[in-house]
């Protein structure tokens, strides 16, 4: 399963139906501290009301393998992985498949 979400920034984390989290890779582009991550279709041209978490525990729920995971914010701007996200997912027990982590067991990885 691969899942290419996109950061949206909150102001009030309270005010969305979706888990936000505070960022720790620096302030939305209006100071605000609280993002989550919304699902894209089409290579990130669209988006869907659905969270990259509620998504990641729906596909291993009905048995997923592995899923690939990729932040289309970060897609080619060699800025490296947004771990917020992997954080934020990782909490699911499906592995997280990457080239550059493989080194790192699933806790190791999720402790990033």
């Amino acid at each position: 399963m691969s899942i290419d979400p996109k950061k949206v920034w909150e102001a009030d984390p309270t005010a969305v139906p979706h888990e936000c989290v505070r960022s720790t890779l620096g302030l939305g582009p209006n100071g605000e501290e609280h993002c989550w991550w919304q699902c894209t279709v089409s290579g990130g041209r669209e988006t869907r009301p659905l969270g990259a978490k509620e998504l990641a525990v729906a596909v291993e729920t009905l048995g997923a393998g592995e899923i690939l995971l990729n932040c289309i914010d970060r897609d080619g701007a060699g800025q490296g992985f947004d771990l917020d996200l992997v954080r934020q997912v990782c909490v699911s027990q499906t592995p997280l498949p990457n080239p550059s982590l493989l080194f790192l067991s699933p806790p190791a990885l999720c402790s990033l």
